[in-house]
């Protein structure tokens, strides 16, 4: 590891134009992509986990999503929900906070985080603009996690969660903004960085772009079955953005995106 690092810090020092132009790149696409997509979500996820609404929505279609998911906390049929639409890592963060505040077991948790972790609904509208291609995305990720989360979440009849304290809106608004800007600063990092190492070593047009950072790599293709199949993944980058915020089982994740990855292509050429 030590070897291939140096390398890479050879490659760096004699490649400044090729660095140069993908830290323009990474902003650009920071700036333009990730901030709308992503940053409104961190903080209106924030104020909506602190509202008194969420407790009563949740139990009423919670026995539903119990049935289909095998999960434990009505907390978790929240989770479920904003997972697709705001995506990781908001989810992730979502997921922490709620297991910090024992609203859901740490095994559900870990669970939770392997089977729901998704791009936004905003940002797979952006990509894909095909809502049919949406739709069969979104079909075949519900089938993978109800499968996947019946086969490795334990079933428990204790109910963890416990109702929400009213806390000030505009004392959660503006804490969100802080905390999340660093956040933010973090993806921008692990993007740029995965950018920079993929355009020194690996070819142009490299295949597998997708899996590695996906941001970049699904933008620079129009094969439906990569694209697809990467949105199962996630892409090592996201993969890092989830552990800077989550701490799980890293071949674990890895494992079962990869089990994403290969029924998503399964599902694919039996629709």
């Amino acid at each position: 590891m030590t070897i291939l690092f140096t390398l890479i810090l050879i490659l760096l020092f004699i490649n400044p134009n090729i660095i140069a132009n993908q830290v323009l790149e990474s902003i650009n696409l920071w700036i333009k992509i990730l901030i709308p997509s992503l940053y409104p979500s961190l903080i209106c996820i924030d104020i909506i986990s602190n509202s008194k609404l969420l407790t009563k929505i949740t139990n009423i279609i919670h026995p539903v999503f119990r049935k289909i998911f095998n999960i434990n906390s009505s907390y978790s049929t929240f989770i479920i929900i904003l997972s697709y639409i705001c995506g990781a890592p908001a989810s992730t963060k979502l997921i922490l906070n709620a297991k910090n505040n024992n609203k859901i077991s740490g095994f559900e948790a870990d669970n939770l985080i392997y089977c729901f972790s998704n791009l936004s609904l905003p940002f797979t509208i952006f990509i894909l603009k095909d809502y049919k291609l949406i739709l069969i995305y979104y079909f075949c990720s519900m089938l993978i996690s109800a499968l996947l989360m019946n086969i490795i979440n334990k079933k428990q009849e204790i109910n963890l969660l416990t109702q929400n304290n009213q806390i000030d809106f505009i004392s959660i608004f503006l804490s969100s903004i802080k905390k999340n800007i660093e956040l933010m600063l973090n993806i921008l990092g692990i993007v740029m960085f995965f950018r920079i190492i993929i355009n020194l070593i690996l070819p142009n047009n490299f295949i597998g772009y997708s899996y590695i950072e996906i941001l970049g790599g699904i933008t620079s293709t129009n094969n439906k079955f990569i694209i697809l199949s990467s949105l199962g993944f996630l892409g090592i980058s996201i993969h890092l953005q989830i552990l800077s915020i989550y701490k799980v089982k890293c071949y674990k994740l890895l494992l079962i995106r990869l089990i994403y990855l290969i029924l998503g292509f399964v599902f694919l050429l039996n629709i």
